[in-house]
């Protein structure tokens, strides 16, 4: 009897360990799918009431020069004529985006990236285009549908960059290229001026695939790899009223002794994650979330963030399993992601290259216990 009772115990308490360790708030909805060719590493930026995702590295493993516009009031997506390579730009991967405005105009930016080598035909018909690098930056009109380009980033053309817009300016950095270099390098770009200033002095480690977000007029730079490795620190980056750029670090995404609250941080670390902020949580205040990725321990889990008190809060996590090189964007309040793979550069050598991506999108509805019948919303 004791021994069943011993057990019984060891069955309950597994099952509460279970239990607790799935407790967690939020609930994904599926919503309607992104309408174009699957792909991962685009870029996504929102101008009014219309978000538009493009670029990237698609299905038929080559790069893309389109753009999909979704309408915010009618749910709907719509295509966009590829105004961008007729204006001279290249399809890539691993670009940057941001918005900015000017004399009261928004545009969006969008530059840098890397177009990988191909070989096409055999024999004597035998073609290698070389992999490249890029530096360059462009600006779309909305109103016209038109691109122009801009001043070329003053870094080392890169890939894999992180950019966010804060304070009218522009600010793109880390990021890797050939020869495994990575940087951690910053750059401010002004818009009503199409000057770069930098380098601004980036606190933080060298790395490639981090993510950016911005709340409460500060920015937050984190995640990411460094030579495959997550890294943990955290940074955030303030503009102060003579335009002089602070950068100050966070509490790092590791567990450390003695402290409760971290205890799973150590599950927070990944390369290639998506962030976005939402209001939508019960007390309406603006967090941050990041969700997605890979190469960290736990890349499925979804987070959190309290700026106010530097802490990390675990929500529930993604549906379908993880991806790397999706996009985000947020739609009345809600945090959305869409597009993105199972790896970062599939190959034609891998095995059935086309499963490697996918053109789903799903919603984020903070602070509510998961509901699986709004799994299939569409």
């Amino acid at each position: 009897m004791r021994k069943f009772s011993l057990l019984l115990l060891a069955i309950l308490g597994f099952a509460f360990v279970a239990c607790d360790d799935d407790d967690h708030l939020g609930d994904w909805g599926k919503a309607p799918e992104f309408s174009g060719k699957m792909r991962n590493q685009a870029v996504s930026f929102t101008i009014g009431n219309n978000v538009y995702v493009g670029l990237g590295y698609g299905v038929d493993l080559s790069e893309y020069t389109d753009f999909k516009r979704f309408d915010m009031q009618s749910m709907t997506w719509y295509d966009v004529e590829d105004t961008f390579e007729k204006a001279g730009g290249k399809g890539r991967h691993g670009a940057i985006a941001f918005t900015a405005e000017v004399n009261g105009k928004t545009y969006a930016y969008i530059g840098l990236g890397y177009i990988a080598s191909r070989s096409t035909g055999t024999g004597e018909n035998l073609e290698v285009r070389p992999k490249e690098y890029l530096n360059d930056l462009w600006r779309y009109d909305p109103e016209t549908n038109s691109w122009e380009e801009m001043k070329p980033f003053p870094g080392t053309p890169r890939r894999d960059a992180v950019a966010f817009s804060l304070n009218g300016y522009g600010f793109v950095g880390t990021g890797r290229a050939d020869n495994a270099e990575m940087f951690k390098d910053f750059y401010r770009y002004d818009p009503k001026t199409n000057e770069w200033s930098g380098d601004l002095g980036f606190i933080g480690g060298q790395r490639y695939g981090a993510t950016a977000f911005v709340v409460d007029g500060a920015a937050y730079v984190c995640l990411g790899l460094s030579g495959g490795s997550p890294r943990t620190d955290v940074t955030k980056c303030t503009v102060d009223a003579n335009g002089d750029v602070h950068w100050e670090p966070m509490q790092a995404l590791a567990d450390k002794p003695g402290v409760k609250q971290d205890k799973d941080y150590g599950r927070i670390p990944r390369g290639y994650a998506i962030s976005f902020v939402s209001n939508r949580g019960k007390n309406g205040e603006n967090y941050a979330y990041i969700a997605t990725g890979g190469q960290g321990p736990n890349p499925q889990t979804v987070w959190k963030y309290n700026h106010k008190k530097d802490q990390w809060h675990q929500m529930e996590n993604i549906v379908g399993g993880s991806l790397v090189g999706a996009v985000s964007f947020v739609v009345d309040g809600y945090g959305y992601y869409t597009t993105g793979g199972s790896t970062i550069d599939p190959t034609a050598s891998s095995s059935n290259a086309s499963s490697s991506f996918s053109n789903a999108t799903w919603r984020f509805v903070p602070d509510v216990k998961e509901d699986r019948a709004n799994d299939y919303d569409y």
